[in-house]
Order: structure tokens, then C-alpha cells, then sequence
């Protein structure tokens, strides 16, 4: 899922972590979408999820033996 805004879309994150950072953002989007400071909550968002998209691709990973 995502929703639209002047700049582009917002795509859901794959961390559930972020959910709820996601849908308050989904929930401001109509009234705030376009503003600077929604535009850097967007920007906040979106580097919180490729880090922590980084993050989860770089965990070790275990093998049973």
C-alpha cells in the first residue's frame, strides 16, 4: 500500500516497526502534504526505512548444522 503526495508516493514500510510513523503520516497527508515540515517528516520516514531495511538485510543469518 501507499498513498500519494506532491512529491511522489509513500510506499508502506517492510518494518513493522515504523507502521505507526506510516499511517500518522498517511492520516496528515491531505491537510499537510506539500508543507516543509510534512515534506521532512517524509524524508525522516523514508531514511528510517532504508536503514532499517539495511539493517535487517545485514544480520548475520544462522545455519543449523
Amino acid at each position: 500500500m501507499h498513498f500519494n503526495t506532491p512529491k511522489g508516493l509513500v510506499w508502506e514500510p517492510t518494518n513493522p516497526m515504523l507502521r505507526s510513523f506510516y499511517e500518522a503520516l498517511e492520516e496528515l497527508a491531505p491537510t499537510l502534504a506539500g508543507s516543509p515540515a510534512f515534506d521532512n517528516l517524509v524524508e525522516v520516514y523514508e531514511a528510517l526505512e532504508f536503514d532499517m531495511r539495511g539493517d535487517k538485510e545485514n544480520e548475520p543469518t544462522s545455519r543449523a548444522v
